[in-house]
């Protein structure tokens, strides 16, 4: 075959569920391979199968490219959702305060992580818009043990669990997570699934640290799964880019810290930088927002625009957050300091000391890109996210603002276009 008659895309150019109207090959050494005809639905399987494999590019003819460009355009019109609370705006501020109860009172998990036919001591919620209801076989029996039916793996609606029912789906994730690490397992998590774990229990432990941020014994937790991040990703070639495909839009605090962490420790790991350095990331990442524990919750979810007091009682997070981490042993002095400069812009307009270019650490620039990235791209109840592709416009137009190299590495990282 002539490797002229094809090019490359990322893995992450596919999306899970559509039906792409082309060919998807693979290359082994010099051939390519067909790997999925033409209208055919591409689904997570696929992609887990790809992503175990160490498959980070696929391959179309020159000839579908036209075709590919009008799916990417689709599918970034439907711009897919992760696990979490359902995309949807409302106009009517008692639709939005609603939402903020729900997402108060319960935590988003991860529909990947269950399968038909296994058996939960926990019921689960779907939420459609602002609708709770049961899953249908739970409907009929309220009092559990529950054994999962195929509506788990046919729904697309977000799901939820009560927040008192947390520590049950914590113990669930570790049976899950133990299971996958003993040699006699007979179905092994995918990298997928590892990466779902790995995800749903963090946030778990992020909120509970919101919720209680003077905790040294949650603080510790927060610090012993920030290094299972950074060693999954060593171990893993295949890690970041599943950890990415598992990535919420919603704009929780918890859930945005863990896609901070995420983000930052991934860049981190494309800028070359060693392990320690990875570690910082991924725990500044999930600890940049502590501060806005002591913030009104009031301020934090107030609908559009904010006044000049809101504004800067909001501001005052980073300092706040910066006293509490002092309080706390064995938090590194890089990772406070990075977490002081995550407003901070490199022209010195941002706060709360305007510091300028080299006064900012390497790891500060890291976190300044990221954090203004993904709360560009996740949802809130009354606004839309913006596209992928617009906040890295915006980044790569704000120069002045943002490091380049960072926002470079960013891009290379969500494009799935790792070197």
């Amino acid at each position: 075959m002539d490797p002229q008659q094809y090019f490359p895309i990322p893995l992450k150019g596919i999306v899970v569920d559509s039906i792409p109207d082309f060919d998807i090959y693979i290359r082994q050494k010099d051939t390519f391979v067909l790997y999925r005809k033409n209208n055919l639905r591409f689904e997570t399987t696929h992609l887990e199968k790809l992503i175990d494999s160490r498959v980070a590019t696929l391959y179309l003819r020159k000839e579908d490219h036209p075709r590919y460009e009008n799916y990417r355009s689709r599918a970034a019109e439907a711009q897919e959702y992760g696990p979490g609370f359902a995309p949807h705006l409302f106009d009517d501020p008692a639709e939005v305060r609603q939402y903020h109860l729900i997402q108060a009172s319960y935590l988003p998990v991860d529909r990947k992580l269950f399968v038909p036919g296994s058996e939960i001591d926990f019921p689960l919620f779907s939420l459609a818009g602002n609708r709770l209801s049961l899953l249908p076989e739970m409907e009929a029996d309220k009092s559990g043990p529950w054994q999962l039916g195929n509506s788990i793996a046919e729904g697309r609606a977000a799901l939820l669990i009560r927040n008192e029912d947390t520590a049950l789906y914590r113990e669930y994730l570790e049976c899950l997570f133990f299971a996958d690490r003993e040699i006699s397992s007979s179905s092994p998590l995918s990298t997928l699934q590892k990466a779902s774990v790995l995800r749903d229990t963090t946030k778990i432990m992020v909120r509970d640290l919101l919720e209680d941020p003077k905790s040294g014994e949650k603080m510790k937790a927060l610090v012993e799964v920030a290094e299972e991040l950074v060693d999954f990703i060593f171990t893993n070639q295949a890690a970041v880019s599943s950890l990415l495909m598992i990535g919420s839009h919603d704009f929780l605090t918890y859930q945005h810290s863990v896609n901070v962490s995420f983000l930052c420790t991934g860049v981190g790991a494309e800028l070359g930088l060693f392990r320690d350095d990875l570690l910082n990331l991924a725990l500044g990442g999930l600890l940049h927002d502590i501060g806005k524990s002591a913030i009104d919750t009031d301020v934090l979810n107030k609908p559009g625009l904010l006044d000049e007091d809101e504004t800067r009682l909001v501001h005052e997070h980073v300092n706040k957050g910066v006293a509490l981490l002092w309080e706390h042993e064995g938090i590194p002095e890089q990772v406070i300091k990075m977490i002081s400069q995550h407003h901070e812009r490199l022209n010195g307009e941002g706060y709360p000391e305007r510091l300028k270019g080299d006064q900012m650490t390497q790891a500060g620039k890291v976190l300044a890109v990221v954090e203004v990235y993904d709360a560009m791209t996740t949802e809130r109840p009354y606004k839309r996210a913006a596209r992928r592709a617009d906040a890295l416009e915006y980044l790569e137009s704000a120069a002045d603002q943002f490091d380049r190299e960072v926002t470079e590495k960013l891009k290379a990282l969500v494009d799935g276009n790792l070197k």
